[in-house]
């Protein structure tokens, strides 16, 4: 077995270092001792007389011997991976390792003979051992029987817990990988939660399911009384990590079978995260009444234990089904009690979610300067936590705003700036289509085109029908304005099939306002006035005044095509109160010229 010193080692290939499983042992480490690299470099101009350069071995201080008390030897592993990567080696006093916590024999005996050499040791340094290439490593760890490899990684997870006492939360990873090694199931269970719980905060979503899904199976050996708490905990971390992957129905999958046993364990502060959860993915999946359904559930449990954070978090979460259904004036109640609960807790990060669905609620109301506000506060809460998922949230609706009123480059610039902060696949699938929105906006279709595509294809794998729907029928106006008649209207039925299912009445009223307007592009009037009609009692029902007010000038254009006079004046005037009423200053003018170009006289507006 070939071993050289630690300053002097080549890296291992990169497969040997994951980054989650680059567990590091010691006081320092070996590549930041200045002394021990000092030492290397002088081996390396002037090679010890007695060395053979083909023979590295052990370094060994002088009068050191393996049978001496006083040079005892305790041994600290480097792991990456499976691998043994080395061994430290310091002088210690007799007796201070013992029993378990000191390495298989194989792993701490100096190498005799030839194969060893000597050089003077730093001055202030122990020796440093470790192994040289990273198969070596590997075919060392083999040769240890399995009682032998749970030994040594039990010593590594003693050995850190009192290395970093005070700051554990630095060795989590290494913790997580050394005790999940041993028969130590309570410390596997802790450790590996905990490096899946900053896995996900730094959105590692696959790092933390791995994670999870190891420290699932130790919680199985766990005593009974604590066993199917640990396990439903692991289960509900899961689900969120993997609702972030955008595998939304692996989270049914995962939590549906157990819930009589969440019901008989009495826990309430845990059936209350429970029933979040399911009501979320079912939100995810458009089966919005069982979304609610669950949210309540789950604002009853909490409120049996007190929980104003699962409370806060249920509230958010029927906020956004409020606003899917078209139920915004609702939903804003539900986020003004998300607000309130949240704020009298430390969970920021939903505080600052209560904000973004508040705003997304005013949003659909078209009351814009609201909305910006609150998204405002939703960002600055992102800033302050560094929580780039919050920040993209809150950009991507102020980016849909503003290009809605026509700024359109600060609406591009904001949707840009969601699309970089996106820290997921759900997320950048989000912010992608609102970008293909803004694009189309401003009148760039090619642009828009290209981003709603790769949006549609994105939540078509994920699942998700109510965006899928939406921005199917987004792609579709683009593909209108394109000429692209065939295209956009495959897609916009295909949107009003999935938003109709998904009871997406937002998304909905979309694709029926798009099908009109193709329908008025090919010369079916008829048709495109059946379209058109449908779309404004969509919006109209849902009190989305924006996406009404854009029907009525679809109305009055067609209404002129049709020489309905009447109905050309009605949809006018109704289109300009209305624009006037939200200060969108955009459809204000275009309707004011219209009605000019028309001869048509506007409430408030002199006559031309």
């Amino acid at each position: 077995m070939e071993l050289v010193p630690a300053a002097g080692r080549a890296k291992p290939p990169a497969p040997f270092e994951p980054r989650r499983q680059k567990m590091k042992l010691g006081v320092d480490s070996v590549e930041e001792d200045d002394e021990n690299h000092d030492l290397a470099d002088r081996d390396r101009e002037a090679p010890a007389r007695d060395e053979d350069p083909g023979q590295r071995g052990l370094d060994h201080e002088p009068g050191e011997q393996r049978g001496d008390a006083r040079g005892a030897a305790r041994t600290v592993v480097e792991l990456r991976g499976p691998c043994v990567a080395g061994v430290r080696i310091e002088r210690v006093m007799p007796g201070e390792v013992k029993g378990p916590e000191r390495a298989p024999r194989q792993m701490r005996e100096p190498v005799a003979g030839p194969e060893r050499k000597r050089r003077r040791a730093p001055p202030r340094r122990a020796p440093v051992y470790v192994f040289k290439h990273a198969l070596i490593q590997e075919v060392a760890y083999a040769s240890l029987p399995e009682s032998g490899r749970r030994a040594l990684h039990a010593a590594a997870g003693r050995a850190l817990e009192t290395l970093y006492g005070g700051r554990l939360e630095e060795a989590y990873d290494s913790l997580a990988y050394h005790y999940s090694k041993t028969d130590d199931s309570a410390k596997a269970v802790e450790y590996l939660t905990r490096s899946a719980e900053r896995a996900a905060r730094s959105y590692a979503h696959e790092e933390a399911v791995h994670g999870l899904q190891e420290a699932v199976a130790h919680a199985g050996r766990l005593p009974e009384v604590e066993r199917d708490a640990r396990l439903f905990d692991l289960l509900l971390r899961q689900g969120f990590s993997l609702t972030a992957l955008g595998r939304v129905q692996e989270v049914l999958d995962l939590l549906l079978p157990n819930q009589e046993r969440i019901d008989r364990l009495g826990d309430r502060a845990l059936a209350g995260r429970y029933y979040f959860l399911v009501g979320r993915t079912y939100s995810f999946l458009g089966q919005y009444e069982r979304a609610a359904q669950n949210a309540e559930r789950a604002i009853a449990e909490a409120r049996q234990c007190d929980d104003e954070a699962t409370m806060g978090k249920a509230h958010s979460l029927l906020a956004i089904q409020s606003v899917l259904s078209g139920e915004a004036h609702q939903g804003l109640e539900h986020g003004r009690q998300a607000i309130a609960l949240l704020e009298r807790t430390g969970e920021r990060w939903w505080l600052g979610h209560a904000y973004w669905i508040v705003g997304l609620n005013y949003t659909q109301m078209g009351e814009f300067e609201s909305a910006l506000e609150a998204e405002g506060r939703a960002h600055a809460i992102g800033e302050d936590i560094g929580d780039p998922k919050l920040q993209s949230f809150a950009s991507w609706v102020s980016g849909i705003i503003y290009a809605s009123v026509g700024e359109y480059e600060a609406g591009i610039e904001a949707c840009e700036r969601a699309l970089r902060r996106a820290p997921d696949p759900l997320e950048r699938a989000i912010a992608a289509g609102c970008l293909g929105y803004a694009y189309l906006e401003k009148g760039d279709t090619a642009a828009a085109i290209s981003h709603l595509e790769r949006s549609v294809q994105q939540f078509t794998e994920f699942r998700y029908r109510p965006f899928q729907g939406w921005f199917s029928a987004i792609l579709a106006e683009a593909c209108r304005r394109e000429r692209q008649l065939e295209r956009a209207t495959d897609l916009a039925r295909q949107g009003l099939v999935i938003t109709r299912e998904a009871n997406f009445r937002t998304g909905l009223g979309w694709a029926q306002q798009t099908l009109g307007r193709i329908a008025q592009a090919r010369g079916a009037y008829a048709e495109a006035e059946a379209h058109l009609t449908a779309a404004r009692e969509t919006f109209a029902a849902i009190r989305s005044r924006y996406e009404l007010g854009r029907t009525y000038l679809d109305l009055a254009s067609l209404a002129r095509l049709q020489g309905n006079r009447e109905a050309l004046v009605t949809n006018l005037r109704a289109a300009h109160d209305l624009f006037r009423t939200l200060r969108v200053e955009k459809y204000v003018r275009l309707a004011a010229h219209l009605a000019r170009q028309f001869g048509v006289v506007l409430s408030g507006e002199p006559p031309a």
